[in-house]
């Protein structure tokens, strides 16, 4: 990249010179003559450079990682070995040249200058640039020079150079060091202190063609570098949109090692004796250092942040980095009211404010008063303590406070019912519970009787009102009282009893749709190793970023979201479900919407959420006149060609889906994906509309919500990405389904996850922990999912079955039973419906014979007939076409319209071809969308389930994200009991 930059800048002077600014090229020559010295005598530097935020994106593309092992004195000057050279030395460049892998944060006091060959001087132009970001020769007088400046400056020589360059390649490492002594005189004629440095990763970045040692490349490239200095690697890697080959480098992260500073005694003329014990603690130094940490950088990444190993030690670093800048917003309410329907149902409307904002100190300082609180009231270290509590800003503070004190946080979902919550307080005997107002008379005040160990109930909300007829021996608190009870000096002197790694952090209780819920022991390392896989996986996350929170934090994929934003600098706005966006169901009309105020950058959603959005927008669309309509249509397909391309559509994403893309703020970049299967033609929807990309990922509660996340540049569908670098996936035989890791074309089995991320069991649950982990010989904890999946050539994850089928209950992630499947062989047609998160589709197992194909084929014609007399106004939004089962077939997806719902259905397509399918079913095959195990036939033709929101007691939809159509609507959903295709 160096290289194709000095080129061009050697280009432009050249232009220059023969072109009418001719006059401009003699002054700047004139310059170069009279600074010819400069990148001799320590350069030029520009902190205004070394902060160009295209290094940030340059340390994240990779990553690059800087870690420090020791205390480096600013009183003292050191000279600093880096090694290994690599192709581009990016790690060094990354550390030493820019300002975004916190080398002063680590290095206080220290300046760093980077020693490169001259040769990259004598460029016009490309040489100012290179002083301004830290660029200095490597001549001998150079480092002398930096050396003389005194203390507080540091001198990187990159000790193999040019020649270790041509060994540069994957899987390689070939230091050029034994012979190289010239550094060590320096540093003993200045009394600098030597500091071996290690860059793990640095070879990974790029291929080389194949030169051996007495090959014509390798003659060639040899006479080169005699010739001008400077090696000519034949470097190749990837390209932009693919990764077969290209020149950009491979993004393998890269973890720069600063050792422990060798004290050297100055001394002006050295003896070849005393160059050669020094050179020997050097390379000794160096294997230590070497030896130290490559099984750490080389294994499962773990650790977020150096020496933050616990999420108090996270929260703290983060508080030290950001501690001005907002953190946790909460909406101020501003009037409240009860509107009659014409229904006579009575709905709640809010008007709400703007948000308030905590910054980083003051929800640091927040939670270290809850927590010296909690401890006043009687709350010991390892004693389990519970949440019951809506997503709210006082509920990341009272988690990150049970971080602090070591109290291991029960979490329970606002949702459960009084069994399911008193079998988890009584599980795990806590004897404090953290909860809202609401919640306590709606759900918790019933069932006290049932928790005998309960003392101490913490109310979140501001305003405590008198509570009566609770039990005896049980006390309610407000969370502000608490605060101030832990703001004391008498309590706040106390030093909290700090965690170890392998603390239990939280005990997550599951939604129980399986049966009794089970909790999850989570420890500090699991939940750190989770969410540095999953920061990893999302592009330039920092501090400009704005999240919002309205999911469960009681559920994985939440918490662990908000924990990633937390430890990057991001702030969170908490919002609902019914106040997501100005259509929300307790919005008042007129009113803004939490996405509206917020803006959110990131948001994570599930298909339930994301599927209203898109029936609702749809909706819309078919309200369009004819002309709006087409125009939308064909700016939908340009932008799903081009997408495809890799290219972007500025002008259709200003002018066509603006509108549509302010429904969530109109800034949001990223879309986190989870708990459910994402159809096609949602995911497709929310690419093009809300030009963002969608991230689907795999992950369960046992493996802290981390498994898979798409990359950002990956459109493709009905996948779930690449396994996370905090962990690795196999897949295992299962015979009874018929998948084998031997599948051709792709493998295929159980999904296996293991790492530092699986969670350390189920609590009091000894036969499941037996049956559903292991550690392997290698002493690394597995899960064994019960999901199967196949693995693509490019490493990324499909979901294509669940193995508990076989089993009496069927299991879909995120979905609860409420039908037990028949051990015996059901006749055909039979249905089973299930329930996922709320809205109930049919799926409906069909035992394929030819007599039920005919039969199918009948009502379809029958449907088609009826659809065709409605004259339903239908527009097509893409139509690609596939080679499967066998021949071609034409893939359409369509828009829901007026509220429609299609029907999902599963079909034993091996069976079928061309030639044994009648007529009549063969648009059904022409209309199938390919998901995880169903497919969603959404083609005009199919017959749609009619979904309306039913309307909760107060007036509220079941976690409603727009209004329905029509708030008037009665009854339960209605489903149109016809087949067709």
């Amino acid at each position: 990249m160096a290289v194709v930059t000095a080129q061009c800048c050697m280009g432009v002077y050249v232009l220059a010179v023969l072109s009418g600014y001719w006059h401009f090229a003699a002054l700047y020559g004139l310059w170069l003559y009279l600074d010819w010295d400069t990148p001799q005598t320590g350069g030029r530097r520009c902190a205004w450079v070394r902060k160009w935020t295209i290094w940030r994106h340059f340390r994240d593309y990779f990553p690059i990682h800087l870690i420090k092992t020791s205390d480096l004195d600013p009183k003292n000057h050191y000279l600093f070995g880096f090694h290994p050279h690599g192709v581009l030395v990016a790690g060094a460049f990354g550390n030493f040249c820019t300002e975004y892998t916190g080398f002063q944060e680590l290095f206080p006091g220290l300046t760093p200058y980077l020693h490169v060959l001259p040769f990259w001087f004598r460029f016009p132009f490309f040489r100012e640039y290179a002083m301004s970001a830290g660029l200095v020769s490597c001549s001998k007088e150079s480092v002398s020079h930096v050396l003389s400046q005194g203390a507080g400056v540091a001198s990187v020589i990159v000790i193999g150079g040019a020649e270790e360059s041509l060994e540069a390649r994957p899987g390689s490492l070939t230091l050029q060091t034994l012979h190289r002594k010239g550094f060590i005189k320096l540093a003993l004629k200045h009394g600098a202190h030597l500091v071996p440095v290690f860059s793990f990763g640095e070879n990974e970045i790029f291929n080389q063609l194949e030169n051996p040692e007495g090959s014509v490349v390798r003659n060639i490239q040899n006479r080169l570098r005699k010739i001008m200095g400077f090696a000519l690697p034949l470097f190749h890697a990837r390209g932009v949109f693919q990764y077969s080959f290209g020149v950009m480098p491979f993004r393998k992260p890269i973890y720069t090692i600063v050792g422990k500073p060798i004290v050297v005694e100055q001394n002006a003329s050295p003896t070849t004796e005393e160059v050669d014990k020094l050179h020997q603690r050097y390379l000794d130094e160096l294997n230590g250092l070497f030896e130290e940490h490559k099984a750490h950088v080389h294994c499962l990444a773990s650790v977020l942040y150096p020496g933050c190993d616990t999420l108090d030690k996270v929260f703290e670093f983060a508080k030290d980095r950001y501690k001005e800048r907002d953190c946790l917003g909460t909406r101020e309410l501003i009037t409240e009211e009860d509107e009659l329907q014409p229904n006579g149902k009575v709905f709640k409307k809010v008007i709400l404010g703007r948000y308030n904002w905590l910054t980083y100190a003051e929800t640091y300082l927040a939670a270290a008063h809850f927590g010296s609180g909690l401890a006043a009231l009687g709350q010991k270290p390892k004693s389990n303590i519970a949440i019951f509590c809506e997503t709210r800003a006082e509920w990341i503070i009272t988690a990150q406070a049970c971080f602090m004190y070591n109290f291991p946080l029960v979490t329970l979902y606002s949702t459960l019912g009084g069994q399911a919550i008193a079998h988890g307080l009584n599980e795990t005997e806590v004897t404090h519970i953290i909860t809202s107002k609401d919640l306590l008379q709606s759900r918790l005040k019933a069932i006290l009787l049932q928790v005998p160990r309960l003392q101490h109930i913490i109310i979140v909300d501001d305003k405590l009102t008198a509570w009566a007829d609770f039990p005896r021996g049980i006390v309610v608190h407000s969370m502000a009282t608490v605060q101030a009870l832990g703001a004391k000096t008498q309590n706040m002197s106390k030093p909290p009893n700090q965690p170890v790694p392998s603390d239990i952090a939280v005990i997550m209780y599951t939604s129980g749709s399986t049966g009794i819920p089970k909790g999850v022991m989570i420890s500090h390392s699991n939940l750190i190793a989770g969410i540095t896989g999953m920061a990893e996986r999302i592009p330039n996350l920092g501090e400009h970023d704005t999240y919002i929170g309205y999911l469960p934090l009681a559920h994985v994929l939440e918490l662990s979201a908000e924990l990633v934003c937390v430890s990057h600098g991001c702030r969170i706005g908490y919002s609902s479900p019914q106040t997501l966006a100005d259509q929300s169901t307790k919005i008042k009309k007129g009113s803004k919407g939490d996405t509206s105020v917020l803006k959110p950058t990131l948001m994570a959603a599930v298909p339930e959420i994301m599927d209203r959005i898109y029936k609702n927008v749809m909706t819309k669309v078919e309200e369009m006149n004819r002309v709006q309509r087409t125009l939308f249509v064909l700016a939908y397909n340009y932008k799903m060609e081009q997408i495809s391309k890799g290219y972007s559509t500025p002008l259709c994403d200003s002018f066509v889906f603006r509108k549509v893309r302010s429904l969530l703020g109109g800034k949001t970049r990223v879309l986190l994906s989870g708990g459910a299967p994402l159809s096609a033609a949602t995911q497709r929807f929310m690419n093009v509309c809300f030009c963002c990309p969608v991230g689907q990922g795999y992950g369960l509660t046992e493996t802290c919500g981390a498994g898979t996340i798409s990359e950002m540049s990956d459109y493709s569908t009905g996948r779930v990405g690449a396994p996370l670098v905090c962990c690795e996936i196999k897949l295992k035989n299962w015979e009874e389904g018929g998948y084998y890791c031997t599948n051709k074309p792709n493998p295929r089995g159980e999904i296996l996850i293991g790492g530092p991320n699986v969670a350390m069991g189920y609590y009091k649950n000894e036969v499941r922990n037996k049956e559903d982990f292991f550690v392997d010989e290698n002493g690394q904890r597995w899960f064994c999912t019960g999901d199967i999946g196949e693995f693509h050539p490019d490493g990324c994850l499909k979901i294509v079955d669940h193995s508990i089928l076989a089993s009496s209950m069927l299991t879909m992630e995120g979905a609860n039973v409420t039908e037990p499947i028949p051990t015996e062989t059901p006749e055909p047609h039979d249905a089973v419906n299930v329930k996922e998160g709320g809205n109930e589709y049919l799926y409906i197992l069909i035992v394929m014979s030819f007599y039920g194909i005919f039969l199918l084929g009948i009502m379809l014609g029958y449907v088609r007939s009826k659809r065709r007399e409605k004259k339903s106004n239908v527009f097509l939004l893409y139509e690609e076409e596939e080679r499967e089962w066998g021949g071609v077939v034409k893939k359409h997806s369509l828009p829901y319209i007026s509220g429609l719902r299609a029907v999902q259905v599963s079909l034993p397509f091996s069976a079928l071809s061309e030639s044994r399918v009648p007529a009549a079913f063969s648009c059904a095959l022409c209309s199938m969308e390919e998901i995880s195990v169903s497919s969603v036939c959404s083609s005009a033709d199919i017959p749609l389930a009619i979904e309306e929101e039913s309307d909760s007691e107060n007036g509220e939809g079941s976690g409603a994200l727009l209004k329905e159509n029509s708030e008037n609507s009665e009854g339960p959903s209605e489903v149109i009991n016809e087949t067709a295709s």
